[in-house]
């Protein structure tokens, strides 16, 4: 029995970890919304400013242009790293409270980012 449910907490943890972490493709192409609290650490990015990723590796937004986008996976979970006019901009994806939307990060300690519409 105790051999049992400790495999199974294992599952479950290992599942939430993954769940939390891991962003493919196809869970992330879409419209997203800056949610800023605080100006401080937004790198120019405003309230409400919008960021639409495409399946093609290309993003559009109102604050920067357009650009490319690249998708890293690594053992700290999915990292994007955006280029727009050779500035690159590199963060990563969470998921607030392991059920939230997926959130590209801006500045998390004052929970800043772009929250997927």
């Amino acid at each position: 029995m105790t051999k049992k449910f400790w495999i199974i907490s294992l599952l479950i943890i290992c599942s939430l970890y993954f769940y939390n972490t891991y962003f493919f493709k196809i869970f992330i192409i879409g419209k997203y919304t800056a949610e800023i609290s605080n100006q401080f650490g937004s790198d120019g990015i405003n309230n409400g400013d919008k960021l639409e990723l495409f399946n093609d590796n290309t993003f559009k937004s109102n604050f920067r242009g357009t650009g490319t986008y690249k998708l890293i996976h690594n053992l700290r979970g999915t990292e994007i790293h955006l280029n727009f006019y050779d500035m690159p901009h590199y963060t990563y994806f969470y998921r607030p409270y392991f059920i939230g939307k997926p959130k590209i990060v801006i500045f998390r300690d004052l929970n800043s980012g772009f929250q997927k519409d």
